[in-house]
């Protein structure tokens, strides 16, 4: 407790490197799992099943070239029809909720048919299991950095939420800081919950209930501690 009531009182900046780096480090590490978790879903055996029994075509100039393509199937895990009818440019309406594919449209259709998406070929390209699965290997990246970047934001954000906690309950306990020290004990307490945080996500106790508890509970007992001394 002596070194860390040292760097409170004597360390340099803000501890806002030290938010930073862990900040990264854990959005990185969310990143990671994300992509892990996802990647394992898209090479499941039903997934694999359903690409390899796409069929493949082209579409050149906003249109599929196959003239009388008909297929259908269920898209894993959502439960989703998709149907494939490129003997028509439109789909007769209403129609029951899923993926539609005509020969100049993809459709997607729901609540219970009363809402439709509509959306037109625009890209020559050929569709193929293979071209399916290179795009929903982007697709999975794709998420697991967005989840990275909102990740890092988040982080942040209960950074400040720590702040405000740091400084009521200071002023609770009549403690007059300087605002570097206030920052460096907001960035210490913020390592500690995740610290704690990470713990707990083995004995699967996640949840923003425990988080914010400890939140409180690390700020109420760093500055019942400095108080005291």
């Amino acid at each position: 407790m002596k070194k860390i009531q040292n760097y409170f009182e004597t360390g340099k900046g803000h501890g806002l490197l030290l938010v930073f780096c862990v900040s990264l480090l854990l959005s990185v590490f969310s990143s990671i799992l994300i992509f892990q978790e996802v990647k394992q879903q898209v090479v499941s055996p039903q997934v694999q099943e359903f690409i390899d029994s796409f069929p493949t075509f082209k579409i050149e100039g906003g249109f599929i070239q196959d003239r009388y393509l008909n297929w259908s199937s269920v898209i894993p895990f959502l439960d989703y029809p998709i149907v494939i009818d490129t003997t028509r440019s439109n789909i007769v309406t209403p129609a029951p909720d899923g993926v539609y594919i005509t020969r100049k449209a993809l459709y997607y259709v729901t609540k219970h048919g009363t809402q439709l998406e509509r959306m037109e070929f625009e890209a020559d390209v050929e569709v193929s299991p293979a071209y399916l699965r290179t795009v929903l290997n982007q697709v999975v990246l794709a998420v697991a950095i967005v989840v990275g970047i909102m990740a890092f934001f988040v982080l942040w954000f209960v950074f400040l939420f720590g702040l405000a906690l740091s400084i009521l309950a200071s002023l609770i306990f009549g403690l007059n800081f300087g605002q570097g020290r206030i920052w460096r004990i907001s960035a210490v307490t913020w390592c500690l919950v995740h610290i704690f945080v990470f713990a707990l996500s083995f004995v699967d106790m996640r949840s923003s209930g425990w988080f914010f508890v400890l939140m409180v509970a690390a700020n109420v007992w760093i500055l019942s501690k400095l108080k005291k001394e």
